[in-house]
């Protein structure tokens, strides 16, 4: 418990000059969990280049962002684990919301976007059914840890949700 309080003031300490934009690109990261191009943190963000670049350089100087063959990531898991539990339940919803709807909007037949897509907008409280009904009826093979995604979706709708029982015969 002490290294947690210590962590969270140590990334709250370096957090704090980095401004409003350092600290919302920082909690995106925390959501996001893996590295994001910049141009899709400008999508996802609706923010011009100059501005993520800004907030970018200011994490990259403080130590908690690191930037890497045109994508960025928050530096440490601890960091990533510190910062999720700052932000508030409503706030990772809506990161969460927004992403799942960016990444749906975004990835075409690409499976692996479609199921990050997926996680999020169940993360986010969202109306996932559908996209996980379109995802395991379509004609490609998914592997069984895509599945297992694809049933605890089912599992935590209503047992007479229309969509819901079409997602559990397509997942069986």
């Amino acid at each position: 418990e002490h290294l947690e309080l210590d962590a969270g003031r140590i990334v709250s300490d370096r957090l704090r000059p980095c401004g409003i934009d350092g600290e919302t690109l920082l909690a995106l990261l925390a959501v996001v969990a893996r590295p994001i191009p910049i141009e899709d943190v400008m999508d996802v963000q609706a923010w011009r280049r100059s501005r993520v670049e800004r907030a970018l350089t200011a994490l990259e100087r403080a130590g908690l962002a690191v930037r890497q063959s045109g994508s960025v990531s928050v530096a440490h898991d601890l960091i990533q684990q510190t910062m999720l539990g700052a932000i508030s339940a409503g706030r990772a919803r809506r990161l969460h919301r927004d992403l799942g709807a960016w990444l749906q909007a975004t990835a075409g037949d690409d499976e692996q976007l479609l199921l990050e897509a997926l996680e999020h907008q169940h993360l986010a409280g969202g109306p996932s059914v559908a996209h996980a009904t379109r995802l395991v009826e379509s004609s490609r093979r998914l592997e069984v840890g895509a599945l297992a995604r694809l049933a605890s979706v089912a599992d935590g709708v209503g047992p007479r949700s229309v969509g819901a029982q079409r997602l559990r015969e397509g997942v069986a």
